[in-house]
């Protein structure tokens, strides 16, 4: 936006991190309880016996998240099921121009991750109400964010949030922090309040809502 004027070999640096991959992720309204399942934040891993295709790559295992706990998120006796599993940006912008192509790659995904669900959860298929596919075009969609990434790896430093040369100029976002993630956006702003504050000699004070 500003054409380079105000970067330096610091700022360029700061922005040479590998990123988080986007997701492809199956979300699965299921008229089903999973009271036997303990509730989980990392969810449950079970391996495949047989092996399902996402977006050009085999998988043997799989990782559900299974919101039983929640119960804003589905009516009682049912669940929120999610897979998801990272995937290449490039598979998908092939499909950009071919909506027709990109439903039925999304819609075959969908039947896939059910039939491994099958494998874990006997009877699941006959269950599922709803069902979702959100990949990287979706992020990139509803979200406007570069190639539908997550945000930068784990270990790169905290982007500069002012630029040299650039007076009264705030930077906040998804970019800025590592690790990636809306917690790590909103932290961003929060951090920028407070480098204003500093510099305008205020004190930073926080209130809850």
């Amino acid at each position: 936006m500003l054409g380079g004027k105000y970067i330096n070999e610091t700022i360029k640096n700061m922005y040479d991190h590998p990123i988080i991959s986007s997701l492809t992720y199956t979300a699965l309204g299921v008229k089903r309880a999973f009271d036997d399942i303990p509730s989980s934040a990392g969810g449950l891993s079970f391996p495949l016996n047989k092996p399902i295709n996402v977006a050009g790559k085999e998988k043997k295992s799989m990782n559900v998240l299974i919101y039983n706990f929640d119960p804003t998120l589905a009516p009682p006796g049912k669940s929120l099921v999610v897979v998801q599993y990272p995937t290449n940006y490039d598979y998908w912008h092939t499909f950009r121009q071919d909506i027709a192509r990109y439903q039925a790659e999304k819609d075959r995904i969908a039947n896939d991750i059910i039939a491994g669900l099958e494998q874990r959860f006997p009877g699941i298929s006959g269950q599922v109400e709803m069902r979702d596919v959100a990949t990287p075009l979706t992020w990139e969609h509803y979200t406007g964010i570069w190639r539908g990434a997550l945000g930068w790896m784990s270990g790169a430093d905290n982007i500069s949030k002012t630029l040299p040369g650039l007076d009264n100029f705030y930077m906040a976002g998804l970019w800025v922090n590592p690790n990636g993630g809306m917690p790590e956006a909103v932290m961003s702003g929060n951090h920028a309040i407070q480098l204003i504050c500093k510099n305008d000699k205020k004190t930073f004070v926080t209130t809850k809502p």
